[in-house]
């Protein structure tokens, strides 16, 4: 007889990474929605549900919303830059765009076409773990949005490499108008241990010392570096202490006992 054990991979999740590496964080702690877990059953009926396929598909899977009302034109400007214009429904206030978004923040040469301008939305959560996970940014494929572009993904492995993640969207229609409301999803997160047997665990976790360290680490070489790869990535693994989730629950134990 075959028995499966289930193996826990924790991950840590900081919902608004602060100083010292990110300024003006705390709004996030208030507006921004917790990350949420994926069932199935809210997506799908009959015998789909225990299709081996799906349920892999939503192992692991958690779900980042908008934390506002987002309603934004793009303007083409006469030197083929970019404006964007914050609508009236739009939640947050028209001076705080440039500190919640970047437009056309990469090269052109970075971009697959100069006539579809990249947007971007800067979260302050961030993850975090002790083990071999990597961490995979997903469009929402699952939700019945009409936005006019593509929301981009991306994957890492926040064993060794930590950031706070990012809505990245392609405006391929630059003519038509960003709409999404409070709640609607941004995009998803499916965290992948290097066992694919294994179950994530996530739990919220506060900075410390070692933590803020790795993080500015990886922000720092960022600013630094013409381009990066994970190579480079993974030389953060050397200089990061190797336990910074075991030392993060050991500070918190000690806390408790005080």
């Amino acid at each position: 007889m075959i028995i499966n054990h289930v193996v826990k991979k924790t991950v840590g999740y900081i919902k608004a990474l602060g100083m010292p590496i990110l300024q003006n964080t705390e709004w996030y702690e208030m507006l921004g929605y917790d990350v949420e877990k994926m069932e199935p059953k809210d997506f799908l009926k009959g015998k789909s549900l225990i299709c081996p396929a799906i349920q892999s598909m939503f192992k692991n899977l958690y779900i980042i919303r908008s934390p506002f009302n987002i309603h934004l034109k793009h303007h083409f400007l006469p030197d083929g830059s970019s404006t964007v214009q914050i609508l009236q429904d739009s939640s947050f206030k028209p001076e705080k765009f440039n500190e919640l978004f970047a437009i056309n923040n990469i090269l052109p040469h970075e971009r697959n076409d100069p006539k579809k301008p990249i947007l971007q939305f800067a979260l302050p959560c961030a993850f975090l773990t002790d083990d071999d996970v990597i961490m995979e940014v997903l469009p929402p494929m699952l939700e019945y949005q009409k936005l006019p572009g593509l929301v981009s993904g991306g994957i890492i492995n926040i064993q060794y490499w930590h950031r706070t993640v990012n809505w990245f969207f392609e405006w391929s229609e630059p003519d038509k108008e960003i709409n999404i409301k409070r709640g609607d999803a941004l995009f998803y997160l499916r965290f992948l241990p290097k066992d694919r047997d294994d179950t994530v665990i996530l739990k919220k976790i506060n900075q410390n010392d070692d933590i803020n360290k790795s993080f500015k680490a990886c922000y720092f070489s960022i600013q630094n570096l013409k381009s990066i790869n994970d190579s480079l990535m993974s030389l953060n693994k050397i200089n990061k202490p190797k336990y910074l989730m075991k030392t993060h629950f050991k500070i918190i134990k000690s806390l408790l006992k005080l």
